[in-house]
């Protein structure tokens, strides 16, 4: 559909006999421009215009300190919203057409307001102003060649009617007109790109300091969008820090953050602070040989079970914030005190799990070397009717282990298909087996176990993040809170075996 509106006839006279137009496209739909707030596009008609045109203004740059005219006409085209603008018989006005025609101002520029911007897409706004610039957002966006190459400038008047007429006549210098009539100016034509940018970006460094602390406040926001950056340098600002601090935020401080043995065990979800069940206690009811034939079949009450319960554990820390930290737009020190938190934990509960595995190991076993703890690991597990998903080494047997050549390697580690070993984390997988090394484990030994030998409950959603606002004292308070209960389902899914001799 195609919108074309006229300004309507002026309250005062404007000869418009010699064409002083300037027209183009103002505004393209559906093309990037590269904006101070990254990309944006403009949707076909989301531009509102004013029921007067003759309120949309032309001016030289944005600022609008000096206007050089006024709309006539706006257009919206497929392609996008073109314009025409009266250039007003002033000297400012002469000059717009002349650096238009000459290829030194020749773009178009819109300021818009009331802007709604949605996955970078300008859907709705309002149509404020249009300057002219040198530099439009595309290179393609020239005005027209067939300008025409000459426009008459008028000097300002100095009001002095008394000057003398020689000085007159050395800054004036006569032209013999090539015709009785002096050609017309015709219309400036040009297309002009879209470059966002805050509007009336300030030119004085008391502006400037309005404009930063405006920005702090939130009064500025990409609801006003110009089509043009105007300058603003520390030249032209007298500002004597030419280099602002760029804010880095937190920086990387290492710290070992490995979790271990909550990966491998069981999880279960946790409804309450406290959970009972029961638990199978031996010896287990076994079928018995029947001669058929009406004969009695045997008979077997070995079916004995004993309460199970687990209490629940809390964990909680809290701290009061002042809110400046959140209303100066930069939470990153909240952010981490909250990450910390969390990690501390998860730390803590990956402690408890590996304590519990540990204390739980029974007897430990003995081998003459690595893989032959490995198969007394697996062989012990499987003969009481569990399997072997993890194996925990001490840090001096998976030294060995990770140097043991392909030649001397066991065939299970050999024909691992799909398994992986990560160095950097000093863990990985053979077989859908987790092996990983640890601190915990005391040293020459290996303890390895079934996921289902223990089980972490937590509830959803684990650990629970708090927030409520100190009104009375200008804070804002962070809370975190974790529940959490291990059990311990059946022993005999662990086992340690130690290496009897580990060479250094």
């Amino acid at each position: 559909m195609r919108i074309t509106m006229t300004a309507p006839a002026p309250p005062v006279t404007a000869d418009l006999g010699d064409a002083r137009t300037i027209s183009g496209l103002a505004l393209p739909y559906g093309v990037a421009g590269r904006t101070s707030a990254g990309e944006v596009t403009v949707r076909a008609g989301a531009v509102r215009l004013p029921e007067n045109l003759r309120r949309v203004k032309l001016f030289r740059e944005h600022g609008r300190t000096q206007p050089v005219g006024y709309a006539l006409t706006a257009e919206s085209q497929s392609d996008g919203l073109r314009m025409v603008f009266h250039a007003a018989a002033t000297a400012d006005g002469d000059t717009a057409l002349l650096e238009a025609s000459e290829g030194v101002r020749d773009a178009l520029s819109v300021e818009l307001d009331n802007c709604v911007v949605t996955a970078g897409e300008i859907t709705s706004a309002d149509l404020i102003a249009v300057a002219t610039v040198a530099v439009p957002a595309f290179a393609t966006a020239l005005i027209a060649e067939d300008t025409p190459a000459e426009v008459v400038i008028r000097e300002p008047e100095n009001g002095n009617e008394d000057e003398d007429e020689d000085e007159d006549t050395e800054k004036e210098t006569p032209v013999e007109p090539e015709t009785e009539t002096a050609p017309p100016v015709t219309a400036a034509r040009a297309p002009a790109g879209l470059v966002a940018a805050r509007p009336r970006v300030p030119q004085t460094l008391t502006a400037a300091a309005e404009y930063i602390a405006a920005a702090f406040r939130g009064d500025r926001s990409a609801a006003a969008i110009t089509a043009a950056l105007a300058d603003i340098t520390p030249t032209t600002t007298n500002i004597a820090v030419t280099g602002p601090p760029a804010w880095l935020g937190e920086i990387w401080t290492p710290i070992y953050r490995e979790l271990l043995w909550t990966g491998v065990v069981s999880h279960g979800t946790m409804t309450g602070m406290k959970m009972t069940g029961w638990k199978r206690v031996p010896p287990d009811p076994t079928i018995k040989p029947w001669a058929g034939e009406k004969t009695p079949i045997g008979t077997d009450a070995n079916l004995a079970y004993a309460p199970y319960e687990i209490t629940g554990v809390r964990h909680a820390v809290g701290v009061d914030f002042a809110r400046e930290l959140v209303d100066w737009g930069d939470s990153s020190v909240i952010q981490t005190w909250l990450e910390l938190v969390i990690q501390s934990y998860a730390d803590i509960l990956d402690a408890s799990v590996g304590a519990m595995v540990l204390a739980n190991t029974g007897t430990a076993l003995d081998a003459a070397n690595i893989p032959a703890a490995f198969s007394t690991a697996s062989n012990t597990l499987r003969k009481r009717g569990a399997r072997m998903t993890f194996a925990a080494l001490a840090g001096d047997l998976y030294d060995q282990f990770a140097s043991i050549p392909t030649s001397e390697a066991p065939w299970w580690l050999n024909q691992a298909g799909g398994g992986s070993v990560d160095l950097a984390g000093e863990g990985g997988s053979v077989k859908g087996m987790s092996f990983f090394v640890s601190d915990d484990v005391p040293d020459g030994s290996l303890v390895a176990g079934d996921k289902r030998a223990v089980t972490l409950y937590e509830p959803a959603g684990n650990p629970i993040k708090v927030q409520s606002i100190d009104l009375p004292r200008g804070g804002i308070d962070h809370s975190v809170h974790g529940y959490s209960a291990l059990g311990l389902n059946n022993a005999a899914g662990l086992v340690q075996v130690n290496v009897a001799a580990v060479t250094p």
